[in-house]
């Protein structure tokens, strides 16, 4: 990258900020798929991929990091992390990447591990490692009870469709069957949180056609609710990308009193990192940009887009949203934060909860209908999406 278009990124990064309750974007290393957290003394964690791993550094300020650190546990297979920390320990969901054939094209699996410990010393726990599914993009999350919950894509072999699952668990150790939640529709990216007296699933869903040019890499967003977690009622969908777009790679939040959802989009052009928020799940305030790819790419002399993608959100305890994302707009995968009090701005939009989900506790995980959730187009980009990031 020349010094000028460094110079011209951060002049545009300024002088575009999102808004004034939001910082401008903030280049924080090298790596990808970065998730953070904080613990109880206000510092805060970051873990993130490197080529051999998951790394994890901290700051108490979001500006000064320390020197990152590899996890013990963590070997070049695992990547796609979403961590939390609760009561002094830290939680890490990850997706362990294994070759099953190697003289097969798809003769590999990606398996969900938990990771729980002080921070030195960790204790890790496989959350379901066998060969019938690949399963993928976890989410742990603790309910205002202290209930645990671990949300992630289930995608067996037969072209039906990816899934999402839930289980919960007392102590974050010890965790319950599978429940099936979001039935087989390339579903992705479960969010689960509490709140208004419910449990809400943001998620998102491939709605394109693999056959259609223009129709093939579109996906949406979409909200689902519950009121004990298992069983899951109606789902309602957030967005309606036009051809060619695609919003994805969604997390979401509450602050006790809203529900905000972070995620890519490419209805402007670029990749861009968005946020909405609602009241009540079913009232929706504009979304606002919070990335600003779209300036720094017009002032290039030889334009290109970027992949601006995989993120986390959090809100923290003093009620900011934190929104950490990973970027190509260098050579290599670099990551980047904003941060800012989280305000509803005008509601645009209402939703109607009118999609019926099929599933209720009495159902084994096992009569998830089968399907890898992806077909071979879907299962080609997850290949790629996981090597591009490391």
């Amino acid at each position: 990258m020349k010094i000028h278009h460094i110079i011209i990124l951060l002049a545009f990064l300024i002088l575009s900020a999102p808004s004034s309750a939001w910082t401008e974007p903030e280049l924080i290393g090298e790596g990808s798929y970065p998730t953070i957290a904080q613990d109880a003394d206000g510092v805060y964690w970051l873990v993130f991929n490197k080529a051999d791993g998951l790394y994890i550094k901290n700051s108490t300020d979001l500006k000064n990091w320390n020197q990152a650190y590899k996890l013990p546990f963590s070997g070049p297979g695992d990547f796609d992390a979403y961590m939390r920390i609760y009561d002094g320990k830290f939680y890490i969901a990850f997706t362990r990447h294994k070759i099953v054939d190697p003289d097969s094209f798809f003769g590999f699996d990606y398996d969900v591990y938990l990771a729980v410990g002080n921070g030195k010393d960790w204790e890790v726990y496989p959350i379901n490692n066998n060969n019938s599914s690949v399963d993928w993009y976890p989410y742990i999350y603790r309910d205002p009870s202290g209930k645990f919950w671990l949300v992630y894509s289930k995608d067996y072999k037969d072209g039906n469709g990816s899934s999402i699952v839930v289980r919960y668990s007392a102590d974050g150790v010890s965790w319950s069957k599978e429940y099936p939640a979001i039935p087989p529709s390339n579903a992705l990216f479960g969010s689960l949180l509490y709140v208004k007296n419910k449990y809400w699933m943001v998620y998102a869903v491939y709605t394109g056609n693999y056959s259609i040019p223009s129709l093939m890499n579109n996906h949406d967003l979409f909200i689902a609710y519950s009121d004990d977690g298992i069983n899951w009622k109606k789902a309602a969908r957030l967005t309606e990308v036009p051809p060619y777009n695609f919003s994805l790679y969604v997390d979401a939040e509450t602050d006790g009193e809203n529900i905000w959802v972070a995620y890519t989009s490419t209805i402007e052009g670029n990749e861009e990192v968005y946020i909405m928020g609602s009241p009540d799940g079913s009232s929706w305030d504009k979304a606002k940009r919070l990335s600003r790819n779209i300036e720094y790419i017009a002032s290039l002399e030889n334009p290109y887009n970027f992949k601006c993608d995989q993120k986390d959100l959090l809100i923290d305890r003093d009620g900011r949203a934190i929104v950490v994302y990973q970027s190509a707009i260098y050579p290599k995968t670099t990551l980047w934060i904003t941060y800012g009090k989280p305000e509803l701005g005008d509601i645009v939009m209402t939703v109607n909860y009118n999609i019926s989900l099929p599933y209720s506790s009495e159902k084994e995980s096992r009569n998830i209908p089968a399907g890898i959730g992806t077909a071979l187009a879907a299962l080609v980009m997850a290949v790629y999406i996981r090597r591009r990031g490391q």
